[in-house]
């Protein structure tokens, strides 16, 4: 003890020793005083140079970190508004069955979310109910435009597209033609030739080896064509799908929870609830019910691309759904897995869904999304916020069918778009005549029609064919060589 009190000594003493060294051929005091002084200041200058370097690195990390914590909540957000959907169509679901707490339940959810209150609009079915639609659609800017028109005539199996762009003067366009047997393709600025594509021969060409260069077949778009054009795999995905749910045993429990508080278009109303605790491996088989019924026909598909571990880091856990309800419409959603829950609150308004609220309260933090409605005779209007910033507002006319929309990056307007949506029983139309971006001079405009009857054009019959199934390595050089020709002349001018 005596020796280590010594040595603490000696290191003071040297310590003082060195902080009162007088500064070298100094003669008087008066020097050791300036020396002091000196080295006061330059302690002082750096202890302030640590205090600063820590400021900005502390400044610099919460700047980070709230953009680290603004990106996961807005991925927390968007999984967290995806295991909702899927917890209320796996409830939907469930409702259909006969016992009277999820006949309440099944009867409010009809109630609270038909389409034609959530979206003010007719519902598009009918525009494609006859099997023949047609869409047209123009985007254009200062320097640029863009054209497109698409028809499907299932009945007939004819299908065409085309589509144009012009950028600073330059001109390239698309034409497509689908029937029961033949694919055709027309890109008239690279080539003269018309290149046709038999997806139901078999394939002689070179361009099996480019597919399987490129890590596919050409059984595997012979497919694709056969899917878009018989309607095979649509009707056979339905009716599987059909029989998969039918066979699936979806156990759960339904219990009546306590009665709840909850706003109701301003007010406070006792609110019965009705719980739903389904098991991690019921919903989980519903959901690998819906996505085989469309990967199955994929080729060299295999159970495996299910695995639910590739979703996420690790699974859910049980879900719990409460539901709470107010003369038979939904007021608030409760569902909750493992680490996770949902808070989804109606708050009313002229309609269910005119105002609410959810939250998502993860393991590290909470994310809250709103939506603020209002209705003012013939005008909606809805604003969105997440965590108490605002990132979008739309409006919508009924009178006139005008709509605006803009949408806020940290509460300050980043773009924004105006014009005209109209629906009628077999046509769509859109019109955004005023498309901005805040942090730049881009304006662009953009129009759409869509409506349930189709065309037919013909492609030119006397136009030289390039047999793509049938072609050989050197005709495809030969189209390589004329096609590169255009690129280079483009590049030049």
């Amino acid at each position: 003890m005596e020796e280590n009190n010594a040595e603490i000594k000696e290191n003071e003493e040297s310590v003082t020793s060195k902080a009162t060294m007088p500064i070298e051929n100094a003669e008087d005091s008066e020097a050791t005083a300036i020396q002091n002084k000196m080295e006061s200041d330059l302690i002082k200058s750096e202890e302030n140079s640590e205090v600063a370097f820590e400021q900005r690195t502390t400044e610099e990390t919460l700047k980070e970190n709230k953009k680290i914590s603004s990106r996961s909540k807005k991925w927390i957000a968007g999984l967290l508004t995806g295991l909702i959907i899927i917890a209320v169509a796996v409830i939907y679901f469930v409702s259909q069955t006969a016992w009277a707490m999820e006949r309440k339940v099944g009867s409010a959810l009809k109630n609270t979310f038909p389409i034609d209150k959530i979206s003010s609009i007719n519902d598009l079915s009918a525009i494609f109910q006859d099997g023949t639609s047609s869409l047209s659609a123009d985007l254009a800017t200062s320097d640029m435009s863009i054209h497109m028109d698409y028809s499907i005539d299932n009945p007939s199996c004819q299908y065409y597209l085309y589509g144009v762009i012009n950028y600073n003067n330059i001109q390239l366009s698309l034409e497509t033609a689908l029937d029961d047997k033949e694919a055709k393709i027309r890109i008239p600025e690279l080539t003269d030739k018309t290149l046709v594509y038999n997806y139901v021969d078999e394939k002689t060409g070179y361009i099996v080896d480019i597919l399987e260069s490129l890590g596919t077949s050409t059984k595997a778009l012979d497919e694709t064509f056969s899917m878009i054009t018989t309607g095979q795999y649509k009707d056979d995905q339905g009716s599987e799908l059909a029989e998969d749910i039918e066979e699936l045993e979806c156990d759960y429990e339904v219990t009546k929870a306590e009665e709840l508080e909850c706003m109701v278009n301003g007010k406070s109303q006792m609110c019965k609830g009705y719980t739903f605790l389904i098991k991690e491996e019921d919903y989980l088989a519903i959901y690998k019910t819906y996505m085989s019924a469309y990967l199955s026909k994929m080729e060299n598909y295999t159970s495996d691309e299910l695995a639910i571990d590739e979703l996420f880091s690790e699974t859910p856990g049980d879900l719990n759904a409460t539901f709470y309800l107010y003369k038979n419409e939904i007021v608030k959603i409760l569902v909750a897995f493992d680490k996770i829950s949902v808070d989804l609150e109606l708050l009313g308004g002229s309609e269910p869904t005119e105002n609410m609220k959810m939250t998502v309260h993860g393991e590290e933090q909470d994310t809250v999304l709103e939506k603020k409605g209002e209705v003012s005779g013939t005008v909606l209007s809805s604003a969105y916020y997440l965590d108490d910033e605002k990132i979008l507002t739309t409006e919508y006319d009924k009178s006139d069918k005008s709509f605006s929309a803009a949408i806020y990056s940290e509460n300050a307007l980043a773009a924004s778009l105006d014009g005209t949506w109209d629906m009628t029983e077999n046509d769509l139309t859109i019109n955004l005549e005023n498309i901005t971006l805040a942090d730049s001079d881009i304006a662009a405009s953009f129009s759409l029609s869509l409506n349930g009857d189709s065309f037919v054009k013909e492609m030119p019959s006397d136009a030289e064919i390039f047999d793509l199934d049938k072609a050989s390595e050197e005709d495809w050089n030969v189209l390589y060589e004329e096609i590169m020709t255009f690129i280079m002349q483009s590049v030049s001018y």
